[in-house]
């Protein structure tokens, strides 16, 4: 069978350019266990970043634990959001090579976003410097064990810096300072908290600074909550002078009233509404209310709630502005609701005391829906907010919020078990075409293993580091943000977790990272970016077109050269079929 030589040729050109494409690579520190302990190891970790749907590729030799596979695909999420990249049009390829067994698990996640930010922006690393790190939301790197013995392996790979979680270079065990132990092998220890930072310096690329930059407190948010907090810390003033001392309550009142006076006015707000919960179960206790009492205010709030369902829906939703009030009055709604199922199936069992309470909390949650109802058409017109675009974000979010879960399940197992319940709510909203409910809740569901993630590995005395850097990333977060759109909701959260204990401030500064960047997903990523990406790529893509081109040319040559050698011995027509002449072989010639 003869082969078509300009066939040959266009398949030789086009396997040229994908023989020669261009890789990224870095070095991993990683830890291997022996015998006589752990001792360190390095890994090769490459890229490769194609055209395609946003599928994460992971090769690893030797194979590697769930969870290794599981922190590159968020490695990879948190560097396309970092860079604010619509990664869904690339394939990424990653592999990880070893020449023995490794410890697997979260500790390349900094280096693997560095390299998927410095491949997306087409970017050389410095090959004398490695990173161990987790990777976390809002690109916070976190903690990880064994850096004395990665710290060794760097010297042995001619590593000049080894970039560390901030806080992290006192090694308790044996006390000793890391900075001080890898100058003997003349490698700088650097402490990094931020994947920016961290980038900058593998890079010498400086991102633009925003820390000269404040919030800027878009001033109709600024109007409504100020309104909302004087209207529900009245609320609590009211009660106390009809109910008299009650120690809880007028110690959040006076909580409420000093984060007015220092304009935090959603903390004055939020400590209001639970003092005027504190005072309604009171108040509605020293009525006497009998029971028939009780079932026309469970009555009266299901009907007000449910004309203020039927008025909800008929609001056009035109900014994230008020898809955040809408969220915001729907959940306050719900659980207003479920408070009154909740008051009355314990009026049936007879439990007054228990009714009472659960009417006094629907009661101060219909209330702060019908206040957060003075959002709506607030913001600005900035980001389509059509059905099917809910619905695709919807469902991404909820993936998002189950890989996460499901990461923590291999650290703690039977964990988070409210989180998984808030995942199947948002699941239940997106099978009845409650999408921005969906966003909502997965949204608090995907920030909740987040901090999970976020402190694992962390000691008592390293969560305030944490959370400091958490709030400072919520700040930038927020101010990157402002000149598109006011995070109604993520800045309430980043202010109000200023104002709470350490552990309450830890998840709501992750609400507020979680919330503060709803943009991301509304808008298409546009820009020089994907360009510089594609440098490569279009380099490809040339060559292949060329290679196509220049193939069928050559094969037109051939062929025509062919048509024309055969015309040449054309023999004459005649009405008799041609004979074939036979070889001493018997072979036709």
């Amino acid at each position: 069978m003869k082969i078509n030589k300009g066939l040959f040729l266009i398949f030789f050109l086009l396997i040229i350019p994908i023989s020669f494409a261009e890789k990224g690579h870095m070095k991993l520190l990683a830890v291997s266990e022996t015998d006589t302990g752990y001792t360190g190891k390095t890994a090769d970790l490459y890229l490769d970043i194609k055209p395609g749907t946003g599928s994460v590729f992971i090769a690893t030799f030797p194979l590697s634990k769930l969870d290794t596979q599981m922190s590159t695909r968020f490695a990879k999420q948190i560097a396309c959001n970092n860079i604010d990249v619509d990664c869904n049009k690339y394939d990424f390829f990653y592999t990880i090579k070893a020449d023995s067994p490794i410890i697997g698990g979260p500790s390349a996640g900094a280096a693997i976003a560095i390299l998927t930010i410095a491949r997306l922006k087409d970017i050389d690393i410095k090959d004398d410097i490695a990173i161990t790190g987790t990777i976390n939301s809002g690109g916070f790197i976190g903690y990880v064990s064994g850096l004395k013995e990665k710290i060794d392996v760097a010297a042995e790979n001619g590593i000049k810096k080894v970039l560390i979680p901030k806080g992290e270079h006192i090694l308790k065990e044996g006390n000793i300072n890391l900075v001080e132990y890898a100058k003997k092998y003349g490698i700088d220890i650097i402490e990094v908290s931020e994947l920016d930072d961290a980038f900058s310096i593998f890079t010498g690329e400086k991102e633009e600074e925003e820390t000269e930059r404040e919030i800027e407190v878009n001033e109709d948010y600024k109007k409504v909550m100020k309104e909302l907090a004087e209207d529900l810390c009245n609320r609590s003033t009211k009660y106390k002078k009809n109910v008299g001392y009650l120690d809880e309550a007028d110690n959040l009142t006076e909580k409420g009233l000093q984060s007015f006076d220092k304009g935090r006015y959603y903390s004055a707000a939020s400590f209001c509404y639970s003092a005027n919960v504190v005072y309604s179960k009171y108040f509605l206790s020293k009525k006497n209310l009998t029971v028939e009492e009780i079932l026309d205010k469970i009555k009266y709030y299901h009907s007000n709630i449910n004309k203020t369902e039927e008025k909800l829906k008929k609001i056009k939703k035109e900014t994230i502005t008020d898809l955040e009030a809408y969220t915001i009055v729907k959940e306050r709604l719900i659980n207003a609701k479920d408070y009154l199922t909740l008051s009355q199936n314990y009026l049936l069992l007879g439990l007054i005391e228990e009714s009472v309470d659960n009417l006094a909390n629907a009661i101060e949650r219909t209330y702060s829906a019908f206040m957060w109802a003075n959002f709506f058409g607030k913001g600005r017109k900035e980001f389509e907010l059509d059905p099917e675009s809910l619905k695709k974000i919807c469902m991404e979010k909820i993936t998002e919020a189950q890989e996460r879960y499901q990461y923590v399940q291999i650290y703690f197992p039977d964990s988070l078990k409210e989180t998984d319940k808030e995942i199947s709510r948002a699941l239940e909203d997106y099978e009845n075409n409650e999408y921005e409910l969906c966003l909502f809740k997965a949204s608090k569901a995907k920030a909740e293993a987040d901090i999970i993630l976020n402190i694992y590995g962390a000691d008592e005395e390293q969560l305030s580091n944490i959370l400091e850097q958490k709030l400072n990333i919520v700040k930038k977060s927020i101010i990157r943000n402002q000149d598109k759109y006011f995070p109604i909701v993520g800045y309430s959260y980043y202010e109000y977790s200023q104002e709470l204990d350490k552990y309450s401030a830890l998840i709501y500064s992750e609400y507020a990272l979680e919330l503060s960047n709803l943009n991301i997903y509304f808008k298409k990523s546009e820009g020089g970016i994907s360009l510089k990406l594609d440098k490569g790529l279009i380099w490809i893509s040339l060559t292949l077109v060329s290679g196509i081109i220049i193939g069928f040319v050559i094969g037109l040559i051939f062929f025509k050269t062919k048509k024309i050698k055969k015309s040449r011995y054309k023999p004459k027509r005649s009405s008799r079929k041609p004979k074939f002449a036979k070889t001493s072989q018997g072979k036709k010639r």
